[in-house]
Formats: structure tokens, C-alpha cells, sequence
């Protein structure tokens, strides 16, 4: 079972990571939106459905449902600034040794650490829900994200060509990296 956290980052300032509650929703659904807007190596778009208290609700509500799967945010002065994800690759029985991880943080926030105290406690849930392999795609051009997947311990093992469609009609590939836990 997660239990929340008070970490403090290299600058000084508390990190709070827990499992967001309902309450959150509204602020989940703030922070998504903003984030969205700031980068383009995720997969949502500002021309995507924006997310609403309603939309949070329903997926915290869905992801709770299976214990192998983990959501957490962090906050800093009770601001939601970065969440993290690890869910089921698949239900099928020969793939539940396999789950999938995605982090994200607010660009006020990059180059605090937040990240990699993020990655840190989704490693350890992976570990103790027994999945053998954590596996994540991130965009070729994001050299920072795949520098911090590394530094963790995740290998380049392909590409999707295009994977990504900007709407200025450039391309993006996206790299797949795993990490194998055992």
C-alpha cells in the first residue's frame, strides 16, 4: 500500500506525493490542462477534450479498481505540479508480468528533481506489485526525459516511427524503453 510522502527537493521546498482523492479532481483537471498547454512530448493536445473535475473523477475512480495500478501526484504548497502512472500493460494472463509508466511535471517545476523522486516511488510499487518489467515510450526529441529514464536504468529497445502528429505537420518518433525489475 502507497503511503504519502513528504520529500524535500534539492532547492529547499516539500514535495508531497500521495493518491489523489476525489477532492482533487478539480485540481487534477487544472493541472492536466496546463500541462498539456506547456509541452508538446505528451501525448494529449490542447485540441483534445480538456479534462474537467468530472473526466478526474471518473479515472480515479477507474484506476483504483485494480491494485496493480497506481496513480500519484505531486504538490508543492498544495499546488498539483507532477503526476505519475503505472498501469497493466494488458489483463491478459502471458503479459501481467508487464506494466507501463508515464510521468509528468509543470515547467515551473523542471530541474527540481521531481521527476526522479516521482520515478522512485513508481519503481518501488512496481517491484512490490511483483511486475517484472516496467516499460514507458517517450518522444526522440525529449533529451531530458530520456537522459532521466537512463540515469533509472531504462534501455532504448525500439522506435515508432511518427508516432506523433504535431499540427504544424512535423513528426515525432517515440522511443520505447524498458526497465527490467528482476
Amino acid at each position: 500500500m502507497f503511503k504519502k510522502k513528504e520529500i524535500v527537493l534539492k532547492n529547499g521546498e516539500t514535495l508531497v506525493v500521495e493518491i489523489p482523492n476525489i477532492e482533487d479532481s478539480s485540481a487534477l483537471a487544472n493541472y492536466l490542462n496546463e500541462v498539456t498547454k506547456e509541452t508538446k512530448f505528451i501525448s494529449r493536445s490542447e485540441k483534445d477534450e480538456k479534462a474537467t473535475k468530472e473526466s478526474q473523477e471518473k479515472y480515479l475512480s477507474s484506476i483504483s479498481k485494480n491494485e496493480n495500478n497506481i496513480f500519484i501526484v505531486g504538490k508543492i504548497n498544495n499546488k498539483i505540479v507532477a503526476d505519475g502512472v503505472i498501469t497493466n500493460r494488458s489483463l491478459k494472463s502471458k503479459m501481467l508480468h508487464r506494466c507501463v509508466l508515464g510521468i509528468a511535471v509543470l515547467k515551473e517545476h523542471w530541474g527540481k528533481g521531481i521527476a526522479g523522486k516521482i520515478m522512485l516511488e513508481l519503481i518501488d510499487f512496481a517491484k512490490s506489485s511483483g511486475f517484472e518489467q516496467i516499460e514507458l515510450e517517450v518522444v526522440n526529441k525529449n533529451k531530458s526525459a530520456r537522459k532521466l529514464y537512463s540515469s533509472f536504468g531504462f534501455k532504448e529497445y525500439g522506435r515508432i516511427k511518427h508516432s506523433m502528429k504535431l499540427d504544424d505537420g512535423k513528426y515525432y518518433d517515440n522511443v520505447i524503453m524498458i526497465k527490467f525489475l528482476n
